[in-house]
Order: C-alpha cells, then sequence, then structure tokens
C-alpha cells in the first residue's frame, strides 16, 4: 500500500499515465483488470503488480475511493446550516457546474458565504475544489494555491512553469469546477497604467474560453472598489471578462431568525429551542453575526472542557459575555452543578419567526443598536413571565 497514494496521484496529474503503466503489468493485463473492473483480484497473472500484492483486500480501489468520498460529502452536508444564504450559493453553483459557465456570487462578510461555498465544494470532491485568491500580485502565489487546492505538490522551491502545465492539464482533462473565494484579489493590488490584469487573464482563457466551469465569490464592496480603481489608473478593457459572467447571484444582507437559530443548533445540537434563541439574539446584536455564534460554541466548549464538566449554564453565559465584550454576568443563585446543561425555563410566548425581526448589518451612529435593543427574545410578548436561564436540575 506504500505505493498506491503516490500511484493514483500520478494516474491524476500525469499525461499518458494507465492503470497498472510501471506497476509490472503489462498492457493485456491492464485491459483485463479494467475489462472486469476489479482492482484487488487474485489473479495468477496479477501477482506482480500492487493491485494483487498490496490491496489484496479490495475488490474494488476505485470503488473503495468512491465510497470515502461519498462519505466525506454527507460529512460536510452534515455541518452546514441551509440558511438563505447558503441555499442561494448552492443553486447557483449547480447551474454554473450543470451549464459550465462562469458565474459570480456577490454577498456581505460575516454571513455564511465562504463556509456555503467551502460546503458545497467539500460535498463534490470529485467535481468541485475551492480556492482562496491570495492577496498580492503574484501569479506564482495564485498558482500554488490552485495547486493545492487539487492536492498538487507545491512545496518550497517548486518550478512555476512545471506547476502551471500540471494545473491546466488537471483542470482540463478532469473539468473540475474552481471556486474562487476573495475574488476581489484577482484584480492586481500594485500597478502601473500599462499593468494587464495577468490572474484575470489566466482565468479567461484556460478557464472560461475552454468551457470550463468557474466561480468567483466576491464581498460587493471590496470587489467594486479594487475595479474601480484599476480602471481610472490603467483603463484597461474589462468587458472582455466580465462579459463572460452568465449569471450573477446577490446575496440577501440581512438573517432571518430562523437563520441564526438555525447556525447555532449545528454548534449546540443537544440545546432545546429556547436556548439556541437565547444564543441566536445574543450573537444577532454583535458585528459578527454567525462569527459570533461560532465563536461563543468554541470558547463555551473549551471552558467546559477545562473544568472537567458538561457544558453547561455558566460556561455559555461566560463565552457570550467575552466574544461579545460585555461584562461577565452575575452568577445565578446556587451556581451550575457539574453535568448540567444549559436550558431555559418556561417558554416563549412569542414564536421564533423566519422573518419576523431580520439581522441587517452594522450601520454608522449605531442605528442597529436602535434596532435590536440589548435583551434576549424572551422579553419578546406581552404578559411574558420574566424568566432567567436555570439549570435543568434546579
Amino acid at each position: 500500500m506504500q505505493r498506491l497514494p503516490s500511484y493514483l496521484f500520478a494516474l491524476c496529474t500525469e499525461k499518458g499515465r494507465k492503470f497498472g503503466q510501471n506497476q509490472g503489468l503489462s498492457d493485456e493485463e491492464v485491459d483485463e483488470v479494467l475489462h472486469d473492473g476489479a482492482y484487488g483480484v487474485k489473479r495468477p497473472s496479477l501477482r506482480r503488480g500492487w493491485t494483487a500484492d498490496e490491496s489484496w483486500f479490495f475488490d474494488d480501489i476505485l470503488g473503495g475511493i468512491i465510497e470515502m468520498m461519498d462519505r466525506r460529502s454527507g460529512q460536510a452536508q452534515r455541518q452546514l446550516a441551509m440558511t438563505e444564504v447558503a441555499t442561494r450559493v448552492f443553486d447557483t453553483l449547480d447551474y454554473g457546474m450543470a451549464e459550465k459557465v462562469m458565474v459570480r456570487i456577490e454577498g456581505p462578510s460575516r454571513f455564511g458565504k465562504t463556509e456555503a461555498l467551502k460546503a458545497w465544494c467539500d460535498m463534490r470532491p470529485g467535481l468541485a475544489r475551492l480556492v482562496r485568491v491570495p492577496c498580492d500580485n503574484s501569479m506564482n502565489s495564485f498558482f500554488k494555491r490552485i495547486a493545492e487546492a487539487l492536492g498538487i505538490d507545491c512545496s518550497y522551491g517548486s518550478n512555476v512553469s512545471r506547476l502551471k502545465e500540471r494545473i491546466e492539464y488537471v483542470i482540463q482533462h478532469s473539468g473540475l469546477f474552481l471556486v474562487l473565494d476573495e475574488g476581489a484579489f484577482l484584480i492586481p493590488q500594485n500597478y502601473t497604467e500599462t499593468t494587464a490584469p495577468h490572474r484575470l487573464n489566466w482565468v479567461r482563457t484556460e478557464i472560461v474560453d475552454r468551457n470550463l466551469p468557474v466561480a468567483i465569490a466576491v464581498t460587493p464592496q471590496a470587489f467594486e472598489s479594487a475595479v474601480s480603481r484599476f480602471l481610472k489608473k490603467t483603463h484597461y478593457a474589462m468587458e472582455q471578462f466580465f462579459g463572460r459572467t452568465f449569471r450573477t447571484c446577490r446575496l440577501p444582507d440581512a438573517l432571518s431568525e430562523a437563520d441564526m437559530i438555525a447556525v447555532a443548533k449545528i454548534h449546540f445540537p443537544d440545546m432545546d429551542e429556547d436556548a439556541l434563541g437565547y444564543i441566536a439574539s445574543e450573537a444577532r446584536l454583535s458585528q459578527n453575526y454567525l462569527q459570533a455564534v461560532e465563536g461563543i460554541a468554541k470558547l463555551a466548549r473549551w471552558k467546559a472542557a477545562r473544568a472537567n464538566r458538561r457544558l453547561g449554564l455558566k460556561d455559555l453565559k461566560a463565552a457570550v459575555a467575552e466574544v461579545l465584550s460585555r461584562e461577565t454576568p452575575a452568577a445565578q443563585d446556587g451556581g451550575d452543578s457539574d453535568g448540567e446543561r444549559a436550558h431555559v425555563s418556561g417558554r416563549i410566548n412569542a414564536p421564533l419567526k423566519a422573518a419576523s425581526r431580520p439581522v441587517k448589518p452594522a450601520t454608522r451612529g449605531g442605528a442597529e443598536a436602535a434596532e435590536f435593543p440589548a435583551c434576549s427574545l424572551r422579553g419578546a410578548g406581552p404578559g411574558t413571565e420574566n424568566a432567567e436561564l436555570v439549570s435543568a436540575d434546579s
């Protein structure tokens, strides 16, 4: 099995490589293996190759690889909350892959755009790769980042010309869908009047013009500002690039309460709706939104693990206070006992409606504070009981 990973890698990245080539198998034996579809059969004529000696426990090596990819896809799907942002991202990427065209996804940061891109690509390991465009002018760093996504060796001192050839060979013959995040960095960051957008030109000539799918995800403010500055300096004809965009998806700039709770449930799967509503209501008051939920989850679990106890109310409230930079709340009478879990007594009279109170990005002058007072969802309806978070055992 020691040679199997390097052999599979060469099979995907080297021209002319066949199953069994240079592994002790003749062309006739290779044809026989491929015809039967069994890559680990115990057949005397195949005993010389790794397909029999080193992987005897496989009935079908490629089948095993595909099964592993299917498991990875399922794991990625379970780790993402299907918010409205994620739904629109998935729909746009599905279209780009199906029609083999270039699409652009525009959306503000901190609303889950990158997580949706990553999950969609992880769910399709044999079809798509996520590439985070580096923030410089160098084509070398750009190719290395693509190579990393494709699984091509790009260690220190790698030959860039050779790396470029391998990348182009892989994407042209595999049809892999490249999803380029941080698309504003495709625009040159430092330039003169004669500077050409080399990264954009490479995407256009080597991907779009070859009828291969590609997606570019951008934050509108950063992307539009970068394009405007570049055009003002160079007067470059960008129409030849942007004219090839077949679909532009503009993501919503608001998150519903249901979306926030869905994200909280991914990080706190064992908590009830009331506790999730509390977490969502606190996170929506921050400027990080979905990242705040993740930050609360990580810190609360770390505090509980350090104290060698189950996640409890004290850990959750302390994490909220730290992540959102608030004063640590006073300890409740009786405190938390080891092994208790976060729970909210009573019920919320005002139901958690999906579009009742959208979460909008922060604006200058503190407008968001006026729209969303710093309070729990528990005070949302008339005649609501003045309940507090208490232990499940109290």
